[in-house]
């Protein structure tokens, strides 16, 4: 498969306090897919091109459309230069089962969480490169496995890293989630979907996603910097001390 173009380098005009010049400068490319699920339209997203099937699946999963991937019959995904459309046929909803989470995983060290943020901002070629990208970083703690990515949207790069791990048949329930972006309803509902039990992010939270959090039992984390972070919500993950 062809690889995806997604920096392009163009020629533009920077203005300064001292004047203006000519210089090149390093820009992502977006690409438009269209998801299609049983005949029904349930959503365009405009996102960094590569892991187009990643992205679906994770958003399926994300959204509540599906709650794993067994449920997928078919996934048809065509793509012409920069528009994407994907056909996906699901099976009959079968029963959700819910996860209980090990007692080796129900604790959580603020070391692990500054290591997991510091690796995160190490990764970020895409946005040292260019400053356009956001990042997801899903870590599943029994295997100490990680998966990584960038994309223009915060949520897109959500998605892609919960459909890259549940491809790898990465159990999300044992799993944490950092991002880049700051925290909204709709990032803590996706991590509530998914089953994953601690997000943790670079950025802050606002009032009703830590409302939401609270009623999910999904425990918070926000501006995790070298400094500390904010503990917004402790849910079914503790959070340790040193």
């Amino acid at each position: 498969m062809e690889q995806p173009i997604q920096i392009k380098e163009i020629t533009v005009t920077r203005l300064t306090s001292q004047g203006k010049r000519i210089v090149t400068e390093h820009i992502v490319t977006e690409a438009t897919i269209i998801i299609v699920m049983n005949g029904i339209r349930i959503g365009t997203l405009h996102y960094l091109p590569g892991l187009e099937r990643e992205l679906v699946l994770g958003h399926l999963l994300t959204e509540g459309h599906i709650h794993s991937l067994t449920q997928v019959k078919s996934l048809l995904i065509d793509c012409q230069s920069t528009m994407c459309h994907t056909e996906i046929e699901l099976t009959a909803p079968s029963p959700v089962v819910g996860n209980s989470t090990e007692e080796s995983l129900q604790t959580v060290r603020t070391e692990e969480v500054f290591e997991m943020a510091a690796a995160a901002q190490h990764l970020q070629q895409l946005h040292s490169l260019t400053g356009a990208t956001h990042a997801a970083m899903l870590r599943h703690r029994l295997s100490n496995t990680d998966v990584f990515v960038e994309d223009i949207s915060r949520s897109n790069a959500i998605d892609k890293v919960v459909g890259q791990a549940a491809v790898l048949n990465i159990p999300l329930h044992e799993s944490l989630l950092l991002t880049s972006g700051r925290v909204t309803t709709e990032t803590v509902k996706k991590c509530v979907n998914a089953q994953v039990p601690l997000l943790m992010s670079l950025a802050v939270a606002t009032d009703a996603a830590i409302d939401i959090a609270t009623k999910s039992s999904l425990t918070l984390l926000g501006s995790v910097s070298e400094d500390g972070m904010w503990l917004y919500n402790e849910g079914l993950i503790k959070i340790q001390e040193k």
